[in-house]
């Protein structure tokens, strides 16, 4: 597992450096890993860790978004990532 979220950490910190991602919002304790590997890059002033979903988290996570940004959601079914859905869809849904 170690290895797995390092190797996604690099493959984040590659993009965030190329400009292709602007953000990262990292969820779930495993991610600590990809943090520590997006820390490698310096100015990690636009990602987050939120080592799990507490009841504030959706609302803390989409004030982080603007309308019509593209959010990507990715992670294992254990994190329930859905529960983070509707607070995002607002905040993104150009009205």
């Amino acid at each position: 597992a170690e290895t797995s979220h390092r190797e996604v950490g690099q493959a984040l910190a590659k993009l965030y450096q190329s400009g292709a991602l602007q953000q990262a919002v990292l969820i779930g304790p495993l991610m600590a890993w990809t943090q520590d590997e997006l820390k490698n890059i310096g100015n990690v002033n636009h990602i987050t860790h939120h080592p799990e979903i507490e009841p504030s988290t959706p609302d803390r996570i989409a004030e982080l978004f603007r309308p019509n940004d593209v959010v990507l959601l990715k992670g294992s079914r254990g994190m329930q990532l859905e529960k983070l859905l509707p607070a995002i869809q607002t905040r993104c849904t150009d009205s």
